[in-house]
């Protein structure tokens, strides 16, 4: 997660230095992705892991019924 909180930043600033805050679209453009695939990334996690923890809790409890 950091390296990918990195890797953003890199961009960021790259996209910055060209705009070179004249052109607001482009920054208001890459923002906008940034936000949607930040939105994806946190309400996919959130899901799977939950998912995950579902699963294993159910393998669990299958173990320990199983003689």
């Amino acid at each position: 997660m950091i390296g990918g909180s990195l890797a953003g930043l890199a961009l960021l600033s790259f996209v910055l230095l060209l705009c070179s805050g004249g052109n607001l679209f482009v920054l208001i453009a890459s923002g906008g992705i940034f936000a949607f695939a930040a939105m994806h990334y946190i309400v996919w996690g959130w899901w799977l892991g939950r998912m995950i923890h579902e699963e294993e809790q159910n393998n669990q409890q299958a173990d320990r019924s199983d003689p």
